[in-house]
Order: C-alpha cells, then structure tokens, then sequence
C-alpha cells in the first residue's frame, strides 16, 4: 500500500526499492544454499549484501514514516466523517527493524539478526517486513472491526490519499472504487459520494439506485452487454 503510492510520488524510491528488492533476493538465496548445504556461511558476502540493504532501506523506511504521518492524519479526519465522530481510526507505521531510517540502526539490527536468518534460510530482518496497522479506537481492525468498519477504513485511507497525491503533485489522480458502497450504511455512503465530487471516479456497484445519488453517468453492464 505504502509502496505502490510512493513510487508515484518520488522516482527516487522506486530505484531504491528495486535496488533493495535485489539485494533480498541475493541474500536469500545465498542463505538458502546455506542451509540446505550445512557448508559454513560466506559472512564476507552476507555483509555486502546487508550493507545494500541499509543503505536503500533506511531511505525506504524513512520515506514511509514521513508518509504515512501524513497520510495518517488526512485518514484520521476522513474516517472521523464516515463515522461521523463515533470511532477514531489511527494508522502506525510498524518497521520490521528499530529505527530502519538510521542506516546504522538498521546495520545492527541486520548483524544481530544473522544467527536467526542462518537457521531459517532467509532474511528475517528489514524493512521488507515492515507493516502498516489499522486501529479503530486503539484496537487492531483486521481484529476487531465489523466488515463494514474495515471498508471505511479503507476508503478513509484511500481519500486521504487521493488528497495528499494531488496536494504533492498538483495533479489529483483517477480514483477507482469497486463495489464498496455495498457494506456501507446510508450515512457512510452519502459521505462517500460526497467527497468524489468534482473528482475523476470510476466506481461499481450491483445496486443502481445508489448512483441516483450523484451526477455522474451511469454505465450499465449486463451479460456482456454495455449500454449507457
């Protein structure tokens, strides 16, 4: 989630994310042949590989603790008016090492992981493990929430985002929406229809009545049929 956004936004964390992406590969294989061979590790190799992995990860993972930051305030005041103040959504950035933004953090969150890393046959540390959560009112919504709840979370990060792109770009990108009004009660979903306004959506739904609520055009698809 936080990737696919930031490699739009800045060309610079693409690079470094494939860079980084590499690198794993490399390190895990080499610690797979390890494994499986019982032959000593080539701590030598090892250690060039995690020197990439700090340098491209620290830049990985402070570009996603700044973003999401961001993104989770804009969400937070998204959710507040799906809700209509009843829960408060947080979003926590959660990293897979200490402190991944520091290079030398990360180094010595790599050197300690090695013994682990050796006995399962991958790279169990770093920012490829990072993770993003979902809190409603302080409690994990993969967890807790209703299906309803976790939809409109979902679509108050995707709001914020859509926000926080074009504020970034000043260009506001095509949003796609498909069939989330289904699991939304009415006032959730006149918030919803009301925040796309004067924006680029495609949305679906099986229920057509709910277009009825917005001056878009409606484009009906019926056993491979297509008819305005």
């Amino acid at each position: 989630f936080l990737d696919a956004a930031l490699c739009q936004l800045y060309p610079g964390y693409l690079e470094a994310l494939r860079r980084y992406t590499r690198a794993l590969l490399q390190k895990n294989s080499c610690l797979r042949q390890c494994k499986l061979s019982g032959q000593p590790p080539p701590h030598e190799l090892l250690d060039s590989f995690d020197s990439q992995l700090c340098g491209y990860g620290a830049r990985l993972a402070q570009k996603r603790r700044d973003y999401t930051a961001a993104l989770a305030a804009a969400a937070a005041a998204q959710y507040g008016g799906i809700s209509q103040g009843r829960e408060t959504l947080t979003l926590q950035y959660c990293p897979g090492a200490p402190d991944p933004w520091q290079p030398d953090a990360l180094a010595d969150a790599l050197a300690a992981g090695r013994p682990a890393d050796l006995r399962a046959g991958f790279a169990t540390v770093g920012v490829h493990r990072d993770d993003i959560a979902f809190l409603l009112d302080g409690s994990p919504a993969k967890l807790y929430a209703s299906q309803g709840q976790r939809r409109s979370a979902v679509l108050a990060a995707k709001i914020a985002e859509l926000e926080l792109i074009g504020t970034i770009t000043g260009q506001t990108p095509v949003l796609l929406l498909d069939d989330v009004l289904s699991e939304l009660d009415a006032a959730r979903q006149d918030y919803l229809l009301n925040r796309i306004q004067g924006k680029q959506v495609f949305i679906t739904s099986c229920d057509a009545a709910l277009f009825a609520k917005t001056g878009g055009k409606v484009v009906t698809v019926e056993g491979g049929r297509v008819w305005e």
